[in-house]
This record gives structure tokens, sequence and C-alpha cells, in this order.
């Protein structure tokens, strides 16, 4: 039955009754007030009754239970994550300079130019502007080029220098530049001293992010040792200590050190090995010729007891130092350990790390 016509129906009846108590009296007669709130209560309970059924009905129907939408609980503002103690950045970086090693291998073919991109040479060389270290304008001759990286002469130097665009007109990333030279090293080829600022670059990227590094490291230049981004300039973006030696202190094989040579390496003058340090080995008497010495990051001990070392182009080898000092008898013959040693940075590292803090 339609809402509505219970109520009407009543009233039809009402009226019905009360002609016939008046004796069939043909007058219209008003229902008394009391009589319209008692039907106006009993129809609206029946609504309230209906609309009770009809809500149950759509529950079941559906499979939902409606319930009051609820206000989301406001969330608390995202807490940048702390950043990390010099402990924590100096493991963190050795961690992935190790692990960078162990995915290169023997590193980069050597050469002694430096640094080369094989078969990248320009049909005709180019000759340009830029601005040294001192903000002077200075002439330099662009040699070789690929998609993110330009060799070039500057005097008597070769850098590899990062391109502002790649051949499709992009901006060049520090980050994907960098990159490129693990992911392609076929296509590089290097002395054994600029494979060090790599290494120390790709720890750095890969432990502050591609976001922080990119933001810090501005157009990179790579040529042995240099580092644009301090005043020593050549650290390679580690902190590095030398102790050198007076001439003929150092023998090794009838071959006596020159004046400025590494001293030889000592723990009783407070060196030592740790893993994910640069050490250098010294060929005593030579300061010019490509041999004259070999960067190699340590590794640790091997199960022999012989300590690993790595340089690019060379690998992993096995040192042993004769008669417990520190002139290598096998691994590096004719070399001795020299007292240089260079380290993470974490200062730089904590200084690029913006974002972590």
């Amino acid at each position: 039955m339609p809402i509505g016509t219970h109520y009407s129906t009543s009233l039809n009846r009402q009226d019905r009754y009360a002609q016939i108590a008046n004796g069939g009296a043909n007058r219209e007669r008003t229902p008394s007030m009391m009589t319209l709130n008692n039907n106006l209560t009993t129809n609206m309970t029946g609504l309230e009754n209906l609309l009770t059924l009809l809500y149950t009905l759509m529950q079941q129907i559906s499979g939902q239970t409606f319930n009051t939408p609820q206000q989301p609980e406001p969330q608390p503002a995202p807490q940048a994550t702390p950043p990390l103690s010099d402990t924590q950045y100096d493991q963190q970086f050795r961690d992935n300079l190790l692990k960078n090693i162990g995915e290169v291998g023997d590193g980069w073919e050597f050469s002694d130019k430096l640094v080369e991109l094989p078969n990248s040479a320009l049909n005709q060389p180019e000759t340009r502007q830029y601005r040294d270290t001192q903000g002077k304008r200075q002439q330099e001759t662009v040699l070789e080029r690929n998609n993110y990286w330009e060799v070039v002469q500057r005097g008597a130097d070769r850098h590899l220098v990062m391109r502002e665009t790649d051949n499709a007109g992009q901006a060049v990333k520090p980050s994907e530049a960098l990159q490129d030279i693990f992911a392609h090293r076929e296509n590089y080829q290097f002395d054994c001293a600029t494979p060090m600022r790599l290494l120390n670059l790709k720890a750095t990227l890969d432990t502050v992010g591609a976001d922080d590094f990119d933001q810090h490291s501005g157009r990179l230049q790579l040529s042995s040792w240099y580092d644009q981004h301090d005043n020593s300039r050549f650290d390679g973006g580690f902190i590095s200590s030398v102790r050198t030696a007076e001439a003929g202190t150092i023998n090794v094989k009838d071959k006596t050190n020159n004046a400025g040579e590494t001293a030889l390496f000592d723990p009783g003058k407070g060196d030592k090995l740790t893993p994910g340090n640069v050490y250098y080995f010294d060929l005593p008497g030579d300061t010019s010729s490509e041999r004259q010495g070999w960067n190699a990051v340590y590794l640790g001990t091997g199960n022999n007891g012989s300590h690993q070392f790595w340089s690019s182009s060379i690998g992993e080898v096995a040192v042993n130092f004769a008669n417990n000092g520190w002139i290598a008898s096998a691994g590096f013959d004719d070399y001795y350990l020299g007292a240089a040693v260079s380290a993470p940075n974490t200062d730089r590292l904590r200084s690029w790390d913006t974002t972590r803090g």
C-alpha cells in the first residue's frame, strides 16, 4: 500500500462514523484534535518502521554497512632522516668503494695519456675559451668526445671534462655521466691515479644519493688526482697524507730512492692498513716514467696471510712483504709500500648529504 493512503482512508472512515452517530444527518463534521494527533503518531511510527526496513534491505543487497563518514585523522609531518655520524659516513663510503671495486673487475685499460676516449677523436680539434680556478679566461683544445665527456688539452695536461649537454641537446647530469664511465668501461682509458678519483666520486654518489650529488658536484673534471672541489686540488677527493724520505734512505734490489719520494710505510709512525684506504707503491729512483708507482686500494688480508690490494688495469693483487718489512717480495715486485694514504672525507660527505639532514 502506498505511503499516505492509510492516513487519507482513516479520515474518510472517521467522517463516515460521525455521520452514523448523528442519525445520518447530512452535515459536515471536523475530526477532533486528539483524533488527528493519534493518527499522525501512528502513521509516523509506521513510516519510521518502513524506512528502517528499507535501510536494512539496502545493507543486505550491497553487502556493506553504512556508517557515518569519519574525518581522517591528521597525519604528522614527515620527519627528516637524521644525519649520520662521522663513523657511519666513513663506513658507508668504504663499503660502497669496495663494492664498486668488486663490480669493475680489473677496472679500465691503462693509458699513459692520463685520460683517453678511444675511437672518439674529433676529425678537427676545436679550440675554445674556459675559465680557470682563478676565474681567468684560458684557451683549451677539445680532442675527443662522446655523449657525456670531452677530452681537452689545457697546456701540458689532459682533462676529461663533463659536457654541459649531450648529443641530443639534453642537460648532462653528473651522476649519469659518472655512471656511464662505470657501465661502459671499454669506452674509457686512464692512468693508475684517475681511477682513484673515479672510485671516490662513485662512493660519494652511492653514499649521499643522486640528487645531492648532482646538486653539489658541478661540472666534473678528471685528470689524475685532480680534485676541483677543494683548495688542495690534488687529493682525489680524499683526506690524504704523505711523508717523504731523504735521498738514498730506501734500498730495493740495489735501487735507492730519490729525494722527495715517499718514505717507507712504518706502523711505528702511525701508519696502518685499513680496507677502503688508498696507498702507493713506489719504485725507488724513478720519478718520471709511467712505472714510477702504483696507486692501490687496500682490500684486506687473504686466506694465506697475504695483503690484498686493487689497482686499475691490474685488478686484485696479493702482496707479500719481505722479512716483515714493507718491501714487496710478491705482487708489486721491485716496489715498496710508501707512507702515503688517502682516507674518506667525511666532512664533504656530510656537507653534500643535505637531503638526509
